[in-house]
């Protein structure tokens, strides 16, 4: 079953967006940015990998998923990320 994630803006920073999953508002992330929330947003709900090797962008992926095999997944993308990045 798919998550439908909702954004909303943050009412404290002003330029500062929420990414959350209404059933369970411990699975959310701040953006500052609305277009980086709703490619987060676009990419969990149809599972796909984030096309971004920016590790803060991965972090926030994995706060917002609930799917187990999904977030395996993208944990991996984050070690081989930090990974290459270590080696540079």
């Amino acid at each position: 079953m798919i998550r439908i994630l909702r954004l909303k803006k943050s009412h404290v920073h002003k330029n500062e967006w929420i990414l959350y999953n209404p059933d369970n508002f411990n699975l959310h992330t701040h953006c500052g940015n609305k277009r980086v929330a709703l490619a987060i947003k676009r990419n969990v709900e149809k599972r796909r990998l984030p096309s971004s090797k920016n590790i803060r962008t991965i972090e926030s992926h994995i706060r917002v998923v609930g799917n187990g095999k999904y977030k395996r997944e993208l944990i991996q993308l984050l070690e081989e990320v930090k990974e290459k990045n270590r080696k540079k």
